[in-house]
């Protein structure tokens, strides 16, 4: 009796048991034809367009579609100029610096396409 004051939980969970093997007897007894029964499953792959450099026309003529976009701006070309206007870049050893020459857009395409299977 002191045990089941002390873990009336534990007693509980031992009371109540498990009834799964019903619930499995009861999905193997579908009467479903398998040679019928058509799978449609998806992919996705994401696709990153630099500064305009690469197209995703051949996935969309290969099946794919759009399903989001999202762009932003990033440097395309990057170019040296002098830190300070009166450095020497001969003499100077950290006279010059690498920014931004031009700027272009990244555009990450996620592509899906659906794919089926006969089982």
């Amino acid at each position: 009796m002191k045990i089941l004051t002390k873990y009336p939980l534990l007693f509980l969970l031992i009371l109540t048991g498990c009834t799964t093997s019903n619930n499995q007897k009861s999905l193997e007894n579908n009467d479903i034809d398998p040679s019928i029964v058509e799978r449609k499953s998806s992919e996705t792959i994401v696709i990153q367009d630099k500064c305009n450099k690469s197209t995703i026309n051949n996935y969309l003529t290969n099946g794919w579609s759009i399903e989001t976009t999202e762009t932003k701006q990033i440097p395309c070309k990057w170019k040296k100029v002098k830190a300070r206007p009166k450095c020497n870049p001969k003499t100077d050893k950290g006279c010059m610096i690498t920014v931004p020459a031009s700027y272009g857009n990244l555009t990450i395409y996620k592509l899906k396409r659906e794919v089926q299977s006969m089982n």
